[in-house]
């Protein structure tokens, strides 16, 4: 954006950058996921998603509650 924050990354081939992933989603996925690589993650005005290697989208609210879960 013309602020400089990110809506959208994507990284298959790397490590994905943990300073960019947001705190309640990493702890999220270190709970639940703890070996599943993170693809790419997008941030909408109401929501993020974030796309994980096992074919998984998890839709979270900026609270950090989970809103859609796809596997």
């Amino acid at each position: 954006t013309t602020t400089g924050e990110w809506k959208e990354i994507k990284c298959k081939s790397m490590t994905f950058p943990e300073s960019l992933i947001p705190a309640f989603v990493k702890t999220y996925l270190d709970e639940n996921f703890p070996n599943v690589k993170i693809e790419k993650i997008e941030k909408y005005k109401k929501y993020v998603e974030v796309e994980l290697a096992n074919n998984v989208e998890i839709k979270f609210n900026y609270e950090g509650k989970v809103i859609e879960f796809d596997n």
